[in-house]
């Protein structure tokens, strides 16, 4: 599902991967503080992954945010896998 963000010219691409469907009002402050702090425009593309169990993945470009709690837990295998 692509959000109502118009693809701006030169806009660098935006996935936002959420456990639910997140809200335009959520979905847009997601977009405008990353925009505020990369200070670029982003073409936005959201998608629903209920596998994540809680939480927001995005993806800048080839740079990963995750703040899912999967990831977390993923995060923590692999901590007490190398001790």
């Amino acid at each position: 599902m692509r959000g109502d963000h118009a693809p701006a010219r030169g806009a660098q691409e935006l996935r936002v991967t959420s456990a639910r469907p997140l809200a335009r009002a959520e979905l847009d402050a997601i977009v405008q503080r990353l925009a505020a702090a990369y200070r670029t425009k982003f073409d936005v593309t959201q998608s629903v992954d209920p596998n994540l169990i809680a939480g927001v993945r995005i993806t800048i470009g080839d740079r990963l945010i995750d703040g899912t709690i999967a990831g977390r837990l993923d995060d923590i295998a692999r901590l007490l896998s190398t001790n």
